[in-house]
């Protein structure tokens, strides 16, 4: 259900001749062509599409706006290397590795949290919240969690963040519900009024919160205002109703809010407007999609430091390629409002199934010849007649269906990267094994600097080399591009050990 799935969803409905046609409310309703398939039958793990890509609020000036990591930082990496790392030899060179869900994910979440709330209630209730959390933080890279559980490091790294934010609670939520004037809440260490207007433009917009904030002086009129506003974005009107959540965040949809296919399919609804209106508020001022794409579009960097040549043990890697992947792509990987729009458009228009929801499975079902859908949680059952895997495929040189890298591994000028296990399998997720130059290691253990290898074939032993080049970035794609252009050129504008004369170009 990423973005590979939608492709198929738009290739069957849009491309078959359907028409996307706006309503007065601006949502969009489907007209079928009538060559469309008779359902289209959505299911992952999950049972979630990836979330709407928020309004890119920080293409205006992304030298600025970019996030910049406050505790997921590349030093941070290195210190738990340190502390806590295990050594192992890859390629002769030894590598301290790291468990991703144990020791990095911890600073994930604190990062999330700290840019969410930073978000929410402003800029300078954000530095008090870190100056909070510091000493705990210092104390886990030097630790490394003392062998704790994932989700005890991550309660360990927000428990002094959390316990400022029940006073943003009790402060801000005061002030919001009448109970509590300004005067008495400036009696606290950071600014509350400060707090109040940044979560009254959250909530309400520039134009409502600057009409709110004139009734401040009355706190009970101000609240019998706040009260009859509306939030555009379906925010509640309470910090206390707004805390952080990784749970809540991967999970968006309350299993307990659904128990039939029917009621799954009115709450993904539900929540795709949400979803919408959140993106519409930009990956400035909505707090959900400021932390993930700040964190997990943001700081990718960061995480390939964690991840790549290595990083992680063998296990560890497996784990992360398979869950937090998901978890990164889902959401902040996701596709454009316009497209996410049309898929709500299918789903309610009925040519688009996602009735099976969370844990379904696919089997096929010999008595018929078809396949069988069946929901895991909603109990939804749906035959299908054609099953299609739409999903893009870890790359692997062994099993690729072109003969090029499979010819290049018989012959041994290639050779499959491997994360030799510790006490556990090695894994080999199916890329080259390349030098940070992406040179291909061959057979024999020798480097051939006559190759390098881009893209997908350096997948495994990096991190999402799959990235599209973003503008005005000093972006990995670009910098792989140029390393092997200043190689290959060499510094005298000839071929590098050729003498071959070329002509300079400028990049």
């Amino acid at each position: 259900m990423g973005l590979t799935g939608i492709d198929v969803i738009l290739l069957l409905t849009e491309g078959r001749g359907g028409v996307f046609e706006e309503q007065p409310d601006g949502t969009l309703a489907y007209q079928a062509s009538g060559r469309e398939p008779d359902s289209i039958v959505m299911f992952s793990r999950a049972g979630l599409f990836t979330f709407a890509r928020p309004y890119n609020a920080k293409e205006s000036n992304p030298e600025e706006l970019e996030h910049r990591g406050v505790f997921l930082v590349e030093e941070a990496v290195h210190r738990l290397r340190r502390s806590v790392g295990r050594p192992v030899t890859i390629g002769g060179i030894e590598q301290r590795q790291l468990d991703f869900r144990d020791h990095v994910f911890p600073v994930i979440v604190l990062e999330m949290a700290h840019l969410y709330y930073t978000t929410l209630l402003g800029a300078e209730f954000g530095r008090r919240l870190e100056a909070v959390a510091r000493p705990e933080y210092e104390t886990f890279l030097a630790d490394g969690g003392r062998g704790a559980r994932s989700d005890v490091s991550v309660q360990r790294l927000l428990a002094p963040l959390e316990a400022l934010v029940d006073e943003a609670v009790e402060t801000v939520d005061g002030l919001l519900g009448g109970t509590l004037d300004l005067a008495r809440a400036k009696e606290r260490e950071w600014d509350a009024e400060a707090a109040l207007r940044r979560v009254l433009d959250v909530v309400f917009g520039p134009e409502q919160a600057a009409a709110l904030a004139t009734r401040l002086d009355d706190p009970a009129e101000f609240a019998v205002a706040v009260a009859a506003a509306e939030s555009p974005w379906r925010h509640p009107k309470s910090v206390g109703a707004q805390r952080f959540s990784w749970e809540r965040s991967i999970r968006p949809i309350d299993r307990g809010s659904f128990a039939t296919p029917e009621e799954y399919r009115a709450a993904m609804l539900d929540f795709l407007d949400l979803d919408h209106r959140w993106a519409a508020q930009d990956n400035l001022s909505n707090p959900a999609k400021a932390a993930a794409d700040g964190v997990w579009r943001d700081l990718r960097d960061v995480l390939a430091k964690a991840v790549d040549f290595g990083g992680l043990h063998a296990a560890s890697h497996r784990d992360f390629l398979d869950v937090f992947m998901r978890h990164h792509n889902r959401l902040c990987n996701g596709a454009a409002l316009e497209v996410m729009e049309k898929i709500r458009a299918l789903i309610r228009h009925g040519l688009v199934d996602v009735s099976a929801g969370p844990e379904a499975e696919v089997a096929p079902d010999e008595g018929s010849g078809r396949f069988v859908v069946r929901g895991g949680v909603t109990g939804a059952v749906l035959p299908v007649d054609i099953l299609v895997d739409s999903r893009v495929h870890p790359f692997d040189a062994e099993n690729d269906v072109l003969p090029l890298y499979p010819n290049l591994l018989r012959r041994g000028l290639v050779s499959k990267w491997r994360n030799p296990g510790i006490d556990e399998p090695d894994f080999a997720p199916g890329g080259l094994d390349l030098t940070e130059d992406f040179h291909p290691v061959r057979a024999d253990g020798e480097v051939d600097r006559r190759l390098t290898m881009l893209g997908p074939p350096s997948e495994g032993v990096m991190f999402f080399q799959l990235g599209a080049l973003r503008p005005n970035q000093n972006h990995h794609v670009m910098q792989d591009i140029l390393r092997w252009m200043r190689e290959f050129w060499g510094q005298d504008g000839t071929v590098a050990g050729t003498g071959d004369p070329r002509v300079t170009t400028e990049v």
